[in-house]
């Protein structure tokens, strides 16, 4: 089995004696005890052990992958509506220069000219279902999932392109029977040239770490490129068609309770960009109101609050009394502190080093939180407010230097692309949060 089981890239050991490693866990930050130092095992074909599944859940052990020395038995299906050709026969090529005997089938969800895709997917030997009507891509991508009799479902965006491995590497992961799914680090078309290692700001990059969808790890993976085992796929009856955005998080979230959700950022797709800002903000606008669908379905792991009562409370009323930049430092110096105290109880003497390490995981993940809820989920009423108020536009300011240092923008990324998807998904996310409490006062 060419899959590796080794110690999380973002658990940090503190200095201490080697017979006992005390060590931090940086996202969301705890404190760690009886992980071996440079822990590293390749897997044979009893899988994982019941103490490794734990770490892993935990974030604490990580998956790496090898190449396949197989090639597996994968099914694709591209849903698509109004293809930009020359772009659709890119991701067919991507396909067949990796896997050429492998079926693809396209499901066109009402495109105004079905002869273009028809004949751009005939000529990569594609499969093509046409629909009179648009029903949405979870309705498309279950059609095709239907036309498939492959062990594997792979997912795919018509405007994506797979890397030189293809899905064949990751496929690997399934080798474990508690793997359900799996998906690779989706980056921007621009990002082919140029350095791709660290985070980007592009919408479906979920960073350079690997990870599991669940609580306290990754909310959701997207379905750009989805590899779903078809039997999990079949018991969750797939996709929702209700939902004409946050289908992928729906699903992601479901098949989680089967098993394994797998982030696998060493395998890597690239998404074309929409070329128009109008079109990026309308795109977010839509995945921003389905926040209040996902909420429904999803109600412990989707809150723009913090979940727990206690902590949903402290952070309404430090926020009303200190302001967001007094209450951002306030919650940074509150987990470096519990954390300090924590192995200070277990007589661990830290020294400047280890105080430092945790000060600064403390304020990356402070940061990342709240950059996310202020500059992305709640960047439209924020920048509405500032307007009259001096402290909110010091906020504003403070939080767009603190992300500019902690996810700097790349020199092929668009600073307009990025502003117009954070204020558009900000929008929909509000509308959708007031047509609730509409939805809550008349009823």
């Amino acid at each position: 089995m060419p899959v590796r089981v080794e110690t999380h890239s973002k658990v940090r050991f503190l200095k201490c004696k080697e017979s006992n490693p005390k060590a931090v866990r940086s996202y969301p930050l705890a404190v760690v005890n009886f992980l071996p130092r440079d822990y590293s095992r390749v897997l044979d074909e009893r899988g994982l052990t019941h103490n490794e599944l734990l770490l892993l859940e935990q974030r604490l052990l990580e998956l790496k992958l090898a190449e396949s020395t197989k090639a597996p038995d994968i099914g694709y299906v591209i849903p698509v509506k109004n293809p930009e050709p020359s772009i659709f026969a890119k991701a067919l090529m991507s396909i067949k220069n990796i896997d050429p005997s492998a079926p693809i089938v396209v499901v066109d969800d009402g495109s105004e000219s079905p002869e273009i895709v028809t004949t751009v997917a005939k000529s990569y030997g594609a499969d093509v279902l046409r629909l009179a009507g648009s029903h949405g891509p979870g309705f498309a991508r279950n059609l095709g999932a239907r036309h498939l009799t492959n062990e594997l479902l792979a997912f795919i965006d018509c405007d994506v392109e797979l890397d030189s491995s293809g899905l064949h590497n990751l496929a690997t992961l399934f080798e474990l029977k508690k793997v359900v799914a799996c998906a690779p680090r989706v980056l921007s078309a621009k990002m082919k040239v140029g350095n791709p290692a660290s985070n980007t700001s592009f919408e479906l990059d979920m960073g350079d770490s690997f990870g599991i969808v669940g609580p306290s790890q990754l909310p959701y993976l997207p379905s750009a490129v989805l590899l779903v085992r078809r039997d999990a796929f079949n018991v969750v009856s797939g996709f929702d068609p209700t939902l004409l955005a946050g289908e992928d998080v729906d699903l992601t979230n479901r098949l989680s309770n089967q098993g394994f959700v797998i982030y696998a950022p060493a395998v890597r797709a690239f998404h074309v960009d929409p070329q128009r800002h109008r079109k990026s903000l309308m795109k977010s606008v839509k995945y921003g109101l389905s926040y209040r669908d996902l909420r429904k379905l999803h109600p412990d792991r989707f809150s723009i609050l913090p979940s727990k009562p206690k902590d949903r409370a402290w952070f309404i009323l430090s926020n009303l009394v200190l302001g967001p930049t007094l209450a951002s430092l306030l919650l940074t110096l509150t987990r470096a502190t519990t954390v300090v105290r924590t192995l200070r109880r277990s007589d661990r003497e830290l020294s400047t080093d280890d105080i430092r390490v945790i000060l600064l995981i403390s304020l990356s993940q402070s940061a990342t939180e709240l950059s996310e809820l202020w500059l992305r989920t709640l960047l439209f009423p924020l920048t509405l407010l500032s307007a009259k108020s001096r402290r909110l536009r010091r906020f504003l300011v403070t939080m767009i230097v603190v992300r500019g240092v902690l996810k700097p923008r790349k020199p092929q990324e668009s600073l307009g692309y990025r502003l117009a998807s954070d204020m558009g998904y900000s929008l929909g996310v509000v509308t959708a949060i007031l047509l609730e409490l509409a939805n809550y006062v008349s009823s």
